[in-house]
């Protein structure tokens, strides 16, 4: 696991290539780093409505969205199917297992995530962190796990 650190700041500072962002399948990203996504760069969340309405994204396959100008590539992983539900532990496996099958063929060449479902999702971080690092492990990259997530609506302009 010396691929993978564990890190409490803000995923923003983060100088790796690849932010995963946890979603749903609704085209909503009303909380959590999802909203701050939303805000910080609209042209994601645009891709991410336009991948939601065309079902090019699903529980089990994130989608990798790449925008031209932009200090990062985002994943959009979906975590759950409608927004007001708890994520599920087996959603978090199925992508991150997708993840691994799919890493090199997509250039990912670093990933910053936050806990997979451990915010909004309600899941617990003890279950969610060894089933993380169990799958980035496989995957032979610098990996950044955020453990701590502060939203500061006010800095977000």
């Amino acid at each position: 696991m010396n691929n993978i650190k564990t890190i409490s700041t803000n995923i923003f500072d983060t100088k790796l290539q690849t932010i995963i962002v946890p979603v749903n399948l609704q085209g909503v990203m009303g909380k959590g780093l999802a909203l701050q996504v939303k805000q910080l760069y609209p042209q994601v969340y645009n891709k991410y409505k336009e991948v939601c309405y065309n079902k090019n994204i699903d529980i089990g396959k994130p989608y990798l969205c790449k925008i031209n100008d932009l200090q990062y590539w985002f994943l959009l992983f979906p975590t759950k199917i409608f927004w007001k539900n708890p994520s599920k532990i087996e959603y978090i496996e199925s992508g991150l297992n997708y993840l691994v099958s799919n890493y090199n063929e997509w250039g990912i060449n670093s990933i910053a995530t936050p806990l997979l479902g451990c915010g909004c999702g309600g899941l617990n971080e003890k279950s969610v962190m060894p089933l993380m690092k169990y799958y980035l492990q496989k995957i032979h990259i610098p990996v950044e796990i955020y453990t701590k997530f502060n939203i500061n609506h006010k800095e977000i302009k």
